[in-house]
């Protein structure tokens, strides 16, 4: 894969995350949005564990 496209790929996902959360934050409140994300990607990294077991 080309390194400009890799880092293109990388930057928006990190722009996109960003702005789920700044949306959380304005939406929630700081400290519910940070555990509530904290939640959201743990509980998507246990499903995504799972599926590759079954």
């Amino acid at each position: 894969m080309n390194p400009i496209k890799l880092d293109t790929t990388v930057m928006a996902a990190l722009l996109l995350t960003g702005t789920t959360l700044w949306a959380r934050i304005a939406v929630q409140g700081f400290e519910l949005a940070i555990v509530s994300t904290a939640i959201e990607w743990f509980m998507n990294r246990l499903r995504a564990g799972i599926r590759r077991l079954a």
